[in-house]
């Protein structure tokens, strides 16, 4: 049952994420919305929360294209979580915030492809060479 209930989450907060990243660039041309904690904060509690598996991926990449500076402390703690680490990391090099190198740096060794090529993006823009 509880894989029912997962799934079941995972595919709503998709299917959320979606429709909220489609319409938030029309919202940020009025005032700042990108950066308000009202909308962000609720945000990183869903990406925190591991009960939505992977359907948490699009809110994280959010966080990263929309949320600013503040964001990076969430997305640093998400390098652990398996399911959206890859989108996290992606997301702190939107951000272009340096703190994460030695984390990324793990990252070059990830047996995922796409991961390990995220992480030489990171570091490249961050001004970090390989070593």
């Amino acid at each position: 049952r509880d894989g029912t209930v997962s799934t079941t989450a995972d595919t709503a907060l998709r299917a959320t994420s979606d429709v909220f990243l489609n319409a938030l660039p029309h919202w940020c041309y009025v005032g700042d919305t990108r950066r308000r904690d009202s909308l962000f904060l609720p945000i990183e509690d869903i990406c925190r929360d591991p009960k939505y598996g992977k359907g948490r991926e699009a809110f994280v990449m959010l966080l990263g294209r929309y949320g600013g500076p503040s964001r990076a402390e969430t997305l640093i703690l998400l390098l652990e979580d398996e399911e959206v680490q890859g989108h996290a990391l992606c997301g702190l090099r939107l951000l272009g915030v340096p703190d994460a190198a030695s984390q990324a740096r793990s990252f070059l060794e990830h047996p995922r492809p796409w991961i390990r090529k995220e992480a030489r993006k990171y570091l490249d823009k961050i001004g970090e060479t390989e070593e």
